[in-house]
């Protein structure tokens, strides 16, 4: 039993158990950061509506010293990620898939409609990849969206001018008709 005692730790536990520990430990929080990130936006939106006009910029500088661009982001994620409540348990997400990313990630799909993040991040596996891949994804999705409507406001011009070729061919085919006429009334 002695032995046991004395041998290092490194020597009683593998490198899969360490692995799976950190893994978690990194997963519990990056939870955590999101959740305290929301709660942050949350406390902040509270303060900017206590504070006179104008003294908005003072006091997050002095008080809490954030930037305005900082405090910006905490309040979209309160606003976009944050339940309206907080329930008894503590403080939760409007979803339990987005809740479960980290504050980078979390941030980066506010560029997404609301509508449309969740069916992405089930789409993309946005647990799995990195922050730049998210970047890259939503790039690609908004270059594919971009392309899609180009070719959509294509096909509706062609379809125009085909309407138009169309009634050019109408009307030349009724001014030779009209000729023919006036060629048989003349002869």
């Amino acid at each position: 039993m002695s032995d046991i005692i004395n041998v290092p730790m490194a020597k009683q536990r593998d490198i899969q158990t360490v692995t799976t520990e950190i893994r978690t430990l990194t997963h519990q929080t990056q939870r955590l950061v999101l959740e305290y990130a929301i709660e942050i936006g949350r406390r902040l939106q509270e303060a900017k509506s206590m504070l006179p006009h104008g003294e908005w910029g003072k006091w997050l500088k002095e008080e809490v010293e954030f930037s305005q661009s900082t405090a910006n982001n905490f309040m979209r994620i309160f606003d976009e990620y944050g339940a309206d409540q907080i329930s008894i348990f503590g403080a939760n997400a409007k979803s339990q898939t987005l809740g479960n990313l980290p504050y980078t990630k979390a941030l980066k799909l506010l560029a997404l409609p609301e509508e449309e993040r969740e069916e992405f991040v089930a789409e993309n596996d946005v647990e799995a990849m990195s922050t730049r891949e998210l970047e890259q994804a939503i790039r690609e999705r908004d270059a594919a969206r971009a392309e899609a409507e180009a070719l959509k406001n294509a096909e509706a011009e062609s379809r125009k001018l085909q309407e138009a070729l169309n009634k050019a061919e109408e009307a030349r085919d009724k001014a030779k008709k009209a000729e023919a006429d006036l060629r048989v009334r003349l002869d």
